[in-house]
């Protein structure tokens, strides 16, 4: 279906940029006391990449 195919194509794209801004994005979609303690564990980039990875699945 023409749903389905935007859909994962919309993903793919969400992927892409995410990659581009990841702390613009984290900023963002986190409350304010959640996105200092991304910054801190930014420093890592393990906390960025759980984010990638929750929007893969």
């Amino acid at each position: 279906m023409r749903s389905e195919i935007s859909r994962e194509e919309a993903i793919k794209n969400l992927a892409i940029w995410v990659k581009r801004s990841k702390s613009r994005l984290l900023n963002r979609l986190l409350p304010m006391n959640q996105s200092r303690f991304i910054r801190r564990v930014t420093g890592r980039t393990s906390a960025v990449d759980r984010m990638s990875n929750l929007l893969k699945v």
